[in-house]
């Protein structure tokens, strides 16, 4: 008797992959589920309300000294949609994990900050997670909706981010996604060290 393999592949929206990128990213800084929910109500809604999340580590003094940034191009999104809306689970390099469908270039990004803070834990050094979101342009230019969405979505409204940790920081050039193109993902660490 031979035995039988059975494969299962899921297809999942474009928007519902870039969701899932953000999520992945915002579980790892520690956001909490209200908060994430809110802010993926923000990117899921017709129109979006939100282009960019960013999560950042603080260290002792409040400087930041790690950040990673996902971006969408909304624009190209609602193109990519008329000639390919879905993403099959069978991508080279995505891995279905906790119910999320993470694509190479996120999971990469998120075991660097998990790293960074297993390492930051392990030497006893105080680092401090959070996260900032982008409105849409869309938003930006209606300061009553820029109020409504921030109370919305939990957010404070006008908050400044805090300083670099020595001063402009260091960027890796923004990624694209291979498979996502609308999406891109930039990481900027501090000039200097501890």
């Amino acid at each position: 008797m031979h035995p039988r393999t059975y494969t299962q592949t899921l297809t999942y929206t474009r928007v519902g992959a870039i969701a899932d990128q953000v999520q992945h990213l915002l579980r790892i800084s520690g956001a909490g589920r209200e908060q994430i929910d809110r802010i993926l109500q923000g990117m899921r809604c017709t129109p979006p309300d939100i282009a960019a999340v960013g999560v950042f580590c603080l260290d002792r003094d409040r400087e930041r000294v790690l950040e990673i940034v996902l971006a969408v191009d909304w624009e190209a999104h609602a193109q990519y949609v008329q000639t390919d809306p879905n993403l099959a689970s069978n991508r080279p390099g995505w891995d279905l994990e906790d119910d999320l469908f993470i694509g190479p270039e996120a999971y990469l990004a998120g075991d660097r900050l998990s790293r960074f803070l297993r390492r930051a834990d392990g030497i006893g050094e105080q680092v401090r997670t959070a996260h900032w979101v982008q409105f849409t342009p869309r938003v930006l230019a209606d300061a009553e909706l820029h109020r409504r969405l921030c109370a919305l979505h939990g957010l404070e409204e006008g908050t400044d981010l805090p300083p670099w940790r020595g001063g402009e920081p260091r960027e890796q050039q923004p990624r694209q996604f291979e498979d996502l193109p609308e999406l891109s993902l930039t990481q900027r660490h501090a000039a200097r060290r501890p």
